[in-house]
């Protein structure tokens, strides 16, 4: 899932990151399921693995599941300097990305993942 994905992102590049959950593209649809309990088993273990380096200020349990979904299938996260991301979000866009935003920004707490 996205979180499983930033915190091996974080982890290698030794840093955190700030994500802004009402910037990060949902397919339509997907609230209604999770809220149904209709999700991929994998999540539940990415959940686990991440929790402990996501501290979460207050955002819903359905949004927290969904960052964690197992089925990100063709998803990619790209971190840039902040300068060059309204140039990279328009080449994406410009290039046919099915989502393409800026979701958060990268900080200096290692390994460390805020939920906003």
């Amino acid at each position: 899932g996205l979180l499983g994905h930033l915190r091996e992102l974080a982890i290698a590049s030794d840093v955190g990151a700030v994500i802004e959950v009402r910037a990060v593209p949902v397919l339509e649809g997907v609230r209604q399921l999770v809220e149904a309990d209709v999700y991929a088993g994998g999540s539940e273990r990415n959940l686990a693995s991440v929790t402990p380096f996501v501290t979460n200020d207050d955002v819903d349990e359905t949004t927290v599941r969904i960052l964690a979904d197992a089925q990100t299938s063709g998803g990619l996260l790209i971190s840039v300097p902040a300068d060059r991301s309204a140039e990279l979000v328009h080449a994406l866009v410009a290039a046919g990305t099915l989502a393409a935003d800026v979701i958060g920004e990268i900080v200096a707490t290692p390994a460390h993942i805020t939920l906003r």
